[in-house]
C-alpha cells in the first residue's frame, strides 16, 4: 500500500527508488553520517519503481501505474468492484435476489457515495418527475422520444426548484459543495435513469411486487455502497491485487450454480416437505 501511495509524489521529483528506516534506524544513521562511517552496509527496507528490477505481477503493474499519475484512489476503487460484482453474484445467484441486474445497483451505490446523502433527494425529484409524466402521457400520447425528453426537462426544472426552496428557507438539506466539479453531472442524470428503469413498467402494477422488489434493491445498494465505503478493503486489495485472480475464479464457480437458491428453500419448503413425507 505504502509504495501506490507514495508513488505519484516520488514521480514528482523523478525518483525511482526510495528507502524506509524505522526511527531507531533514523537516529542511527544521522550518528554513523556524523562519525563520518560509511552507510553502504546500513540495512533498511527499499522501495523501487525500476521496471528491469521489478517481479511483473498484478502488484509491479499497479506501483507503475501510479507512479504514472493513475489515481491510486481510483484503483482502489475499480478493485474493489470486482470483488463488490462477486458479492452481487452471490446474492443473486445463490440468495435469490433477483432485481434491476448487475449494473444498476452499482450505479446507484457509486451515486450514493459521490453524492452523499443528497443523492436521495435527487432520486425522490426523479421518480416524482416520473410518476408526473407518466401521468400526463396517459391523457396525452407522446412517442418515447418526446416523452424522455419531457421527463429530462422536468427533471432539470424540479431540480433547480428544490435548489431554491432550498438556499431561500436555509434548510441545508443539500450540500452544495459537491457542485464544484462541473463533472458531478453524470451522478445526476444517473439518478433519472435508475429512476426511469425502475418505473418503467406501468405505474398500476401489483404494490405488493413492487414493494418486494424496493426492498430487495435497497438491500443490494446498501450492501453495496458500504462495501465501497469499506476502506479497509481498499487498502487490502490495493496492497494485493494479485487476489483478484481468485475473485475471478470465485465468479466462475458461483456462475456454475445450479441447485436451488436460498429464497426458493424457504418459498418451496411446505412442498419439499411434503415430497419428504410421501416418500417415507
Amino acid at each position: 500500500l505504502l509504495s501506490q501511495v507514495l508513488a505519484s509524489s516520488l514521480s514528482q521529483i523523478w525518483a525511482i527508488k526510495v528507502f524506509l528506516i524505522s526511527e531507531d534506524q533514523f537516529y542511527g544513521l544521522m550518528t554513523r553520517i556524523s562519525s563520518g562511517w560509511t552507510i553502504d552496509s546500513w540495512v533498511w527496507q527499499e522501495i523501487s519503481y525500476e521496471k528491469s528490477n521489478t517481479i511483473y505481477s498484478l502488484s509491479s503493474f499497479i506501483e507503475f501505474l501510479a507512479y504514472a499519475g493513475f489515481s491510486y484512489q481510483l484503483l482502489a476503487l475499480l478493485l474493489s468492484i470486482t470483488f463488490i460484482v462477486l458479492i452481487l453474484n452471490i446474492l443473486k445467484q445463490v440468495i435469490g435476489f433477483n432485481v434491476f441486474g448487475i449494473y444498476y445497483p452499482i450505479l446507484f451505490a457509486v451515486t450514493v457515495a459521490s453524492l452523499g446523502i443528497s443523492a436521495f433527494i435527487f432520486i425522490v425529484i426523479a421518480l416524482f418527475s416520473i410518476l408526473i409524466v407518466n401521468t400526463f402521457a396517459k391523457k396525452v400520447h407522446l412517442l418515447l422520444h418526446a416523452k424522455r425528453a419531457l421527463l429530462i426537462s422536468l427533471y432539470i426544472a424540479l431540480f433547480l426548484f428544490i435548489l431554491g426552496i432550498d438556499n431561500f428557507f436555509e434548510l441545508s438539506l443539500i450540500n452544495y459543495a459537491i457542485f464544484d466539479n462541473p463533472l458531478i453531472i453524470f451522478p445526476l442524470f444517473i439518478t433519472i435513469i435508475l429512476a426511469d428503469k425502475i418505473f418503467q413498467e406501468d405505474i398500476n402494477m401489483l404494490w405488493k411486487s413492487w414493494f418486494i422488489d424496493m426492498v430487495q434493491y435497497g438491500i443490494i445498494t446498501l450492501v453495496i455502497y458500504q462495501l465501497i465505503e469499506f476502506k479497509a478493503l481498499q487498502y487490502f486489495l490495493i496492497s494485493y491485487p494479485d487476489i483478484i485472480i481468485l475473485v475471478v475464479f470465485l465468479n466462475i464457480l458461483v456462475g456454475r450454480y445450479m441447485w436451488l437458491q436460498l429464497f426458493e428453500y424457504f418459498r418451496f419448503s411446505p412442498l419439499l416437505r411434503k415430497l419428504n413425507e410421501e416418500e417415507e
